[in-house]
């Protein structure tokens, strides 16, 4: 029996009152939908998608970026963390899937350095343009490499390409250019 494993990260916020726990800050919480006081920890799972169930792999404690004597952002923090345990990850799958906090370009080019593939949906502010398909005129300067910018609520039905279809949900995949990653990329969207 072969196992589709992907490899999930999603950071994890602990409520903590009191003033001497080692880590104690204010980290946001995903349930309150903002910051609030209390512990973090970085959760990497392995999920079994045939399984349709996750396992707990490795878990780090976050440290607290507001005290004056750390030096590194949250996003600084994730990342070496992933750089650390990229080669052990890689070797359970080459597949990382996050929330969009880390459709950024540093950690997307983190993940990408190290051979791996990255699944996260784009943040509101994600910032995409059609690849140019056309023909190129000839004789000197740079060639034409974009066909404007990707109105993200009408998506140009035509340049999409179906990938499935039932009786719930279609998806369609497209390649496009994010500004915001400086790379290209396969956007799938579904019931356009």
């Amino acid at each position: 029996m072969q196992c589709e494993l992907i490899i999930g990260f999603d950071p994890s916020f602990i409520s903590k009152s009191g003033k001497c726990t080692p880590g104690l800050g204010y980290f946001y919480s995903g349930c309150s939908s903002r910051y609030e006081k209390g512990l973090e920890i970085g959760c990497y799972s392995v999920i079994d998608v045939k399984q349709n169930t996750a396992y707990h792999l490795y878990a780090a404690q976050s440290k607290n970026t507001t005290k004056k004597n750390n030096d590194k952002t949250m996003m600084g923090q994730y990342i070496e963390q992933f750089e650390e345990l990229a080669k052990d990850l890689k070797a359970i799958s080459p597949v990382l899937v996050a929330d969009a906090y880390f459709s950024k370009f540093e950690y997307t080019h983190s993940v990408v350095s190290q051979g791996m593939e990255f699944i996260s949906r784009l943040r509101v502010d994600a910032n995409l343009r059609y690849l140019y398909n056309g023909s190129q005129k000839s004789g000197r300067g740079r060639k034409k490499k974009f066909a404007g910018k990707v109105n993200t609520k009408k998506i140009d039905k035509r340049r999409v390409k179906q990938m499935y279809e039932d009786e719930e949900i279609r998806v369609y995949s497209l390649i496009v250019n994010s500004v915001n990653l400086k790379r290209n990329i396969l956007l799938v969207l579904w019931n356009i």
